[in-house]
């Protein structure tokens, strides 16, 4: 699901551009939460409360914090939010890209822009990014893939450790997980019932276990021993 916030202390342009949102949601069959705001401040109370956005809608001048001052602060707390900057004006061009990477959306909005701009999003996250997107207690987080060491099934949550020392919680089942990444370019594999391991972190393999670049130790089942050795041969070639 993409977490989208739009920020403009005009509500008709709001809701348009909502609606829009909502259209592209039902069309490309993508879940959407869109929530609205007047302010920027309003957009930072929101995060700190329950967490990150994937992207943001913002009108330039807001009264208050102007868009380009909620947008510097956002991106300090995430680097991975996409930001889209929605103004009649195109005079805050140099301005705008000082924040690249960063997209700009002329008003008043189009349908078809706003599916435009949401495809690109879309793509972004997927491919580039390469962002993991989950909420755990009412919060919402947006990680990078390539930082997460493995997926670990504890019980009825999920534990997600990350090379920066950070670990997440999410209330899922890694089967559903290991069949979500399966869009994303990044290579997971699934080396026993309790372990999704992010086959860039690993170092060593072993006929029983796995070593990572951080020095953990994992363990292979018998069963998946095979489809193990598969994989590292298959993104070895690749590499080369």
């Amino acid at each position: 699901m993409l977490r989208i916030a739009v920020c403009d202390d005009v509500p008709l342009h709001m809701e348009r551009l909502a609606e829009y949102m909502q259209c592209w949601s039902k069309n490309r069959g993508m879940p959407i939460q869109v929530m609205k705001f007047q302010s920027g401040e309003e957009i930072l109370f929101e995060i700190e409360n329950s967490g990150d956005f994937t992207a943001v809608f913002l009108d330039i001048e807001l009264s208050g914090m102007n868009g380009m001052e909620t947008a510097v602060k956002i991106r300090k707390q995430n680097r991975l939010v996409s930001v889209v900057f929605v103004s009649q004006y195109d005079i805050y061009f140099r301005e705008i890209f000082s924040l690249y990477p960063v997209q700009f959306m002329e008003k008043p909005v189009s349908r078809g822009k706003v599916f435009f701009i949401l495809d690109q999003i879309l793509e972004e996250h997927r491919y580039v990014y390469e962002s993991f997107q989950f909420q755990y207690k009412h919060r919402a987080y947006n990680i990078n893939l390539h930082e997460v060491l493995y997926f670990v099934s504890e019980r009825r949550t999920v534990k997600i450790l990350l090379e920066t020392g950070a670990e997440y919680c999410v209330y899922d089942k890694l089967d559903d997980i290991e069949k979500m990444l399966e869009c994303y370019r990044a290579p997971f594999i699934r080396i026993h019932q309790s372990y999704l391991v992010n086959g860039r972190q690993i170092e060593q393999y072993h006929r029983r276990m796995v070593m990572l670049r951080n020095k953990a130790s994992l363990p292979v089942s018998r069963g998946r021993k095979n489809a193990v050795i598969q994989f590292h041969m298959d993104y070895l070639s690749k590499r080369g």
